[in-house]
């Protein structure tokens, strides 16, 4: 349930930003299929692909929402001048280091 969580949290970021570089108020994302026909500048075949990361293997999920993410990152570069999208790269490619052993107790 947790990583179904964090897919949702994730892909409710991605559909607020797109509303953004689009200037689209916030009307809910009831119906995303409508969300995105109103979204002129979003990833092709936007609502299909959100959906598809449930139904798929959690990697394999993890690995389309984040090239959603990038993409959206493309978008963010080419329609809204001023944004540091490479920090923010940055920040989502960031990867924690693994532990090899269990910290002590």
């Amino acid at each position: 349930m947790l990583l179904y969580h964090t897919f949702s949290q994730v892909q409710m970021k991605v559909l607020h930003v797109l509303l953004g570089i689009n200037h689209v108020y916030f009307f809910g994302f009831k119906w995303l299929d409508v969300v995105e026909h109103r979204l002129s500048i979003a990833p092709a075949g936007l609502s299909d692909r959100l959906r598809q990361v449930y139904q798929t293997e959690p990697v394999a999920g993890a690995q389309q929402l984040a090239a959603l993410v990038e993409e959206t990152y493309d978008l963010v570069e080419q329609h809204v001048p001023g944004v540091d999208v490479d920090r923010l790269r940055r920040i989502f490619r960031y990867r924690r280091p693994s532990w090899e052993q269990s910290p002590p107790v």
